[in-house]
């Protein structure tokens, strides 16, 4: 899966769980060891207009098979 493709998925899943206003921000990759037991995207969505974080979410996805991994604040 390349990085466009897990912002894709990103915000699919976010939609289908209500958060029907948000866009993709920034995607990166990050390698086991780096906060977690194993490598993973890293996109975070911000909700239109921007609200410069504020309403922010982080959805980590599986590196290889774009299967949810956690749906949590950034940190």
């Amino acid at each position: 899966m390349l990085s466009i493709q897990a912002g894709q998925r990103a915000l699919a899943i976010a939609r289908d769980r209500g958060m029907k206003d948000f866009e993709v921000v920034h995607v990166a990759r990050a390698r086991s060891g780096e906060g977690a037991s194993e490598d993973r995207w890293v996109v975070l969505l911000d909700r239109v207009p921007h609200t410069r974080l504020k309403h922010a979410v982080v959805v980590e996805l599986r590196i290889d098979d774009g299967s949810l991994l956690t749906i949590r604040p950034p940190q």
